[in-house]
């Protein structure tokens, strides 16, 4: 044991996620699966120059220790590759997490000891099956070495338990596997959710200062930057928010609202950014003034100016959340009560003095962005005593406009500076002259982007006018795809021209292929040289289909082993499907558009909580085919009769999807008709209607099965076993779900496993059969959280409740009806609140306390029926069980009273009278 080295290495922990469950559930299988695991570990980390210690742990953990970290780099990789997906000599699938960390190490005894150790059990406890993290020590060790493909990916910075210091964590991305996991959790997390600048900041150190100065305050909650398109509004508040990082202990968030042009859809975006879910009815107003109260955070709101009438909800956002401060940053002023302006002047300009040195020029902060600048573009180029009036000329030129100043740098390359001040000047009083409406300031930024835009050939000039058309970036294959469909641009060459040129900017996300986009600014202009051009029709069109028939023919991606990371690329494409719908819906444009974007769409809505919009896109399409009929108007019934089934007003939702049905029959269209039947079906079991559900599911399942939609086939079985749950006939209720377990693992879905999973424990706790229902929600748990469903976990929480009632734990299950609820009330979730009343009902009479429980299930009762629901099959036992208790415990009259006065009271007053109760404290 001498051998094992000593002073800085690099550990690497692995764990397997879920272990005393697949104990639990395969007892006879886990050990030939665990001696496939251990073989398979200690095989890769010996060739890739490692030891292995020993078990860190329990014995489903493995330790090693690398001298290099590329060997523990190469190590993981391995690992997952040989483990992701199952393997013929594992008879059970194991997940494996695993964090990476390097440090200076103690060996004695045969092992080591320090904080090193401690921080990567720490780092391996943030990870999910399958994933791969690291420190930032190890990242900046391999950041420069790592194999072709592979990529580190910063998830954020994280408090870990028992360690005084947070550690800003690293994703390995492993070419080939499924690298799309929900956020990190971790305790006492302090969230920046800042982009990070491509540049540093030069200068505004005294404005920033300022900024900080006035947000420091506690009589200012508001501060407006102001000022017009290009003068660095938006990298002064991110700088600004980077001062004031220790602050705001519950985080900093950034909000880009650019490609945001609905004022209704300022809040859902900010909720979203905030990382809070809709699950149900509550606005989206009502959702963040729930998760902001007693936390204090700040957000910064970029780009306001074309959604000002926002303006009264920031204010009254900051009127119920006391602790809550907004940097906003907009041309103009929110002109609400408690603002404070705060106008973001140009850089400073030198004075026309030729006797000024380089030195003294370089003092300047427009003359010192323009040298940085350059530099990007050359990086030979250097201010001289030659080339410097011409600099201080272009800067003056400009106006201190940093934008300006960067697009006229970038063209260095081509034209020094002497030229480039000739040519700059020559297009500004051309341009100025013919814009003699626009602040002065303006007409100076418009030059600068129409200067530059005229240097462009051609065929850039037309690309980039055309890339205009997107909204929130695009890929290159998007804009081959809508701007180049004849092939006649060069792409590739021509957005690298752009980007150079610093007309377009290379953003980041969770994909390899690279994505750009415009700033609003410049946006704005290529727009305008569309309109010009007489093009926007045909392009606004061209982009429209494009994304209609890319959601169509990408639906099913959703419902896999790409699941997680095909719905995050369409988070990303939010804005551009946005303004897809928006241009369907214009009078004398292709409604079909509107309509299968929305279809299509349902289930990304769903799974990332676009509840309200989702809604209000697919009704507002329904609206406008009225009176016409065939697919578009099936579609566009289909997609709201899902999105109102889920925010509970299911008789709404049984209509619009049984004409649907009648739509997409006559129309002969089969995709739709299977769809419609299955929502119409879900809608029925939503309302208790469980032969008439039955039938409708059954069709839709056998439609499924003769399409091979397996995805979609398993969904089906799964309802149809719910449906005969509801009915009383556990066993064929069985039968359907053993028919839809091989295909749920296969997929690779973690939602569909667990929603699987879940049904089985519905069964078993139906049929009294407690230990083997718990041995499957505790599974169901873990996959819904690998699949980041958070309505689903808060209902699995509320069905914990009863397990814990079933042990006689009651003050188990009072906290965990409470934990729901507050789960479902944050998402807005009606149905999950009323199924938490009837939980803690039961916890009343459980502690003696009929009256109360009386009164919260006859509030239950009431909300469930006012919605047009029933209860779900296995809560229907425990419900009637409370029902035959209350009996016993109370008098007739007495309790005919108390469901009555329960009855009289709305949600909010029946939630506040439930979590009012003391309980068991």
């Amino acid at each position: 044991m001498n051998d094992f080295p000593a002073g800085t290495v690099t550990f690497l922990f692995t764990d397997i996620e879920g272990s005393t469950t697949l104990w639990e559930r395969f007892p006879d299988a886990m050990p030939r699966a665990m001696l496939a695991h251990d073989t398979t570990i200690e095989t890769i980390v010996a060739e890739a120059g490692g030891r292995v210690v020993r078990p860190r742990g329990e014995g489903d953990s493995r330790f090693a220790v690398f001298v290099q970290a590329d060997g523990a780099i190469r190590a993981a990789a391995a690992i997952q590759s040989a483990l992701t997906g199952g393997r013929p000599d594992m008879p059970v699938r194991i997940n494996v997490r695993i964090g990476i960390h390097t440090g200076a190490v103690d060996w004695r005894d045969g092992d080591y000891y320090g904080s090193t150790v401690n921080r990567c059990a720490r780092i391996r406890g943030l990870a999910y099956g399958g994933q791969v993290l690291m420190s930032q020590a190890t990242a900046e060790l391999v950041r420069d070495s790592l194999p072709e493909g592979f990529e580190l990916r910063d998830v954020g910075t994280h408090a870990l338990k028992g360690l005084s210091r947070p550690e800003t964590i690293f994703q390995l991305w492993i070419p080939g596997l499924d690298n799309v996991f929900p956020p990190i959790q971790s305790a006492g997390r302090q969230v920046i959710a800042l982009p990070e600048p491509p540049t540093p900041l030069i200068g505004r150190e005294r404005e920033r200062q300022e900024i900080v100065g006035m947000l420091g305050q506690d009589s200012v909650r508001l501060v407006t930057l102001t000022g017009p398109g290009g003068t660095g509004k938006t990298r002064l508040s991110l700088a600004v928010g980077e001062a004031l990082a220790s602050n705001f202990p519950d985080g900093i968030y950034f909000v880009d609202l650019a490609p945001i042009s609905d004022p209704v859809l300022v809040m859902t975006t900010i909720a979203h950014t905030l990382g809070i879910r809709e699950g149900g009815g509550r606005p989206p107003f009502e959702n963040l003034r729930e998760f902001l109260i007693g936390r204090e955070l700040l957000l910064i709101l970029d780009n306001l100016e074309q959604i000002i009438a926002v303006a009264p909800d920031v204010a009254r956002l900051l009127t119920v959340t006391p602790r809550l401060k907004i940097l906003a940053t907009s041309r103009i002023p929110l002109r609400v009560r408690g603002e404070r302006e705060y106008p973001v002047a140009t850089l400073p300009l030198p004075p026309v003095d030729p006797s000024l040195t380089v030195e003294q020029l370089l003092t300047y902060e427009s003359v010192r962005l323009f040298v940085r600048q350059a530099q990007a573009a050359q990086p030979s180029f250097t201010l001289t005593a030659d080339n410097a009036a011409a600099v201080a000329g272009i800067c003056r030129r400009l106006d201190g406009l940093p934008l300006g100043i960067e697009i006229a740098a970038a063209r260095i390359r081509m034209l020094p500076p002497v030229a480039l001040l000739k040519r700059l000047d020559q297009s500004m009083k051309t341009l100025v002259g013919g814009a003699a409406d626009l602040p002065t300031r303006q007409q100076t930024l418009r030059g600068a982007i129409d200067w530059s835009f005229k240097l462009l050939q051609p065929d850039e000039q037309t690309l980039f006018r055309q890339l205009g058309v997107f909204v929130g970036g695009f890929t290159l294959e998007t804009a081959e795809e809508i701007c180049n469909p004849d092939g006649t641009i060069d792409v590739f060459t021509g957005v690298e021209t752009l980007l150079h040129n610093s007309l377009l900017r290379q953003v980041e996300w969770e994909f390899d292929e690279p994505r750009f986009d415009m700033l609003q600014t410049i946006r704005d202009y290529a727009l305008e040289k569309l309109a010009e051009a007489g093009e926007t029709g045909m392009l606004r069109g061209a982009h429209a289909e494009y994304f209609a028939r890319e959601a169509m023919e990408k639906w099913t991606s959703m419902m896999g082993a790409t699941a997680l990371e095909r719905l995050e690329y369409m988070e990303t494409e939010h804005d551009n499907y946005r303004a897809a719908i928006a241009f369907g819906l214009e009078p004398g444009n292709d409604i079909s558009v509107s309509s299968r974007i929305c279809v299509f769409q349902t289930w990304f809505w769903y799974r990332h909580g676009h509840f309200h919009e989702g809604r209000a896109w697919s009704e507002r399409v329904a609206q406008a085919t009225v009176g016409s009929e065939g697919v578009p108007r099936g579609m566009s019934l289909l997609a709201a009769g899902f999105m109102e089934m889920w925010q509970g007003d299911l008789t709404i939702a049984a209509g619009n999807a049984g004409e649907a049905i009648r739509e997409f029959e006559t129309a002969g269209f089969e995709v739709g008709l299977t769809l419609a039947h299955l929502s119409y079906g879900i809608i029925l079991l939503n309302q208790g209607r469980d032969r008439d559900s039955y039938s409708h599911i059954t069709l839709a399942a056998e439609m499924f099965d003769q399409a091979h939609e397996e995805w979609d086939k398993a969904t089906a079985l799964v309802h149809l076993a719910n449906a005969l749950l509801g009915m009383g006939e556990y066993e064929q209720a069985l039968k359907w779900l053993r028919e839809a377990w091989p295909a749920s693992q296969q997929l690779g879905d973690p939602w569909l496993v667990a929603f699987t999973l879940n049904n089985f424990g519905e069964v078993a706790r139906a049929q009294g059969d407690y230990e083997q229902a718990r041995d499957y929600y505790e599974q169901a748990e873990d996959y819904f959280h690998r699949a980041d469903a958070v309505g689903d976990q808060a209902r699995l929480i509320h069905t914990m409740g009863y397990m814990a009632l079933h042990d006689g734990d009651v003050a188990r299950a009072d906290a965990l009806f409470r934990e729901s609820l507050d789960a479902f009330r944050k998402l807005g979730n009606k149905r999950g609140m009323i199924e938490c009343l009837a939980g803690l009902a039961v916890v009343g009479v459980v502690l003696g306390d009929p009256a109360r429980a009386a009164t919260l299930l006859g509030a239950a009762e009431a909300q469930l029926a006012q919605s047009g629901a029933a209860w779900w099959p296995a809560d229907r036992v425990e419900v009637e069980r409370l029902r035959e208790r209350l009996h016993i415990a109370l008098d007739e009259r007495e309790l005919d009273r108390l469901r009555v006065r329960g009855r009289a009271m709305s949600l909010d007053e029946a939630m506040a009278y439930a979590v009012n109760f003391a309980g068991i404290a």
